[in-house]
C-alpha cells in the first residue's frame, strides 16, 4: 500500500533535497498562500460569510529563485505573487541548493506524470 502523505510531500520536498552540484548558496524556498476569495466582487457576500466563520478559497504555490510554481492544468509557472487572489502568507519552508536550471530541467519533468492530475493543495499535507 502506498502511503500517500509521503508521496504528496514529494512536490515540496524535491526542491528543498535533490542529487545535484551544489549551488555556491542555498536559495531560499517559500510557500505562498492566496485568499482567492477577496478579489471577486461578485462574490463578496460569500466572503463576507466565509470570513466570519474563517472559511475561505485558498490557492498555494511554492516559489524558489525568481519563479512561482504550482499546481494548474498540471505543474505551471508564473512570477512570484502574480497569481490572481490576495497574497496572505508567504513563509520560507527551507532552503535548496538545486540550481535554477536544475529545476525545470530534471525536478519538474521528473514530478510531471506522478502531480499532472493533482491539486495547489497536494503540498498542504506538510506541517509548515
Amino acid at each position: 500500500m502506498v502511503d500517500l502523505k509521503s508521496k504528496q510531500s514529494i512536490f515540496l520536498s524535491s526542491f528543498l533535497h535533490a542529487n545535484s552540484i551544489i549551488n555556491k548558496h542555498s536559495e531560499p524556498v517559500f510557500l505562498n498562500v492566496y485568499d482567492l476569495l477577496s478579489e471577486y466582487r461578485t462574490i463578496h457576500c460569500l466572503f463576507t460569510y466565509c470570513t466570519c466563520y474563517r472559511l475561505g478559497i485558498y490557492h498555494t504555490s511554492i516559489q524558489v529563485y525568481d519563479t512561482e510554481y504550482y499546481y494548474g492544468n498540471g505543474i505551471c509557472k508564473c512570477r512570484p505573487h502574480s497569481h490572481v487572489g490576495r497574497l496572505i502568507l508567504s513563509k520560507q519552508v527551507g532552503t535548496t541548493d538545486i540550481r535554477k536550471d536544475e529545476i525545470e530541467t530534471k525536478i519538474l519533468f521528473d514530478m510531471y506524470d506522478e502531480f499532472s492530475r493533482k491539486n495547489c493543495k497536494t503540498i498542504l499535507s506538510l506541517d509548515v
